[in-house]
């Protein structure tokens, strides 16, 4: 998630994310998904897939890793 934000902070106007799959095993979880970058206007600014390892701890749930594969080429 660290580069979602990174990239909402340079410009971009919205992130959505369609999670396709949560699994969870113990106190593990992964999340996989799609997302999509909007541009100022609207425009889609970037598309791709994404993985989040998340991890139960004291506070809660909270992101171990994060992954993203632009489909920019």
């Amino acid at each position: 998630m660290a580069f979602f934000t990174g990239i909402i902070e340079q410009g971009v106007e919205g992130l959505h994310l369609d999670i396709a799959s949560i699994k969870v095993d113990g106190d593990t979880a992964v999340e996989v998904g799609t997302y999509t970058l909007q541009a100022p206007g609207g425009a889609p600014a970037d598309t791709g897939n994404y993985l989040v390892q998340w991890s139960r701890s004291d506070q809660g749930w909270v992101i171990v890793n994060d992954f993203i594969v632009t489909d920019q080429t």
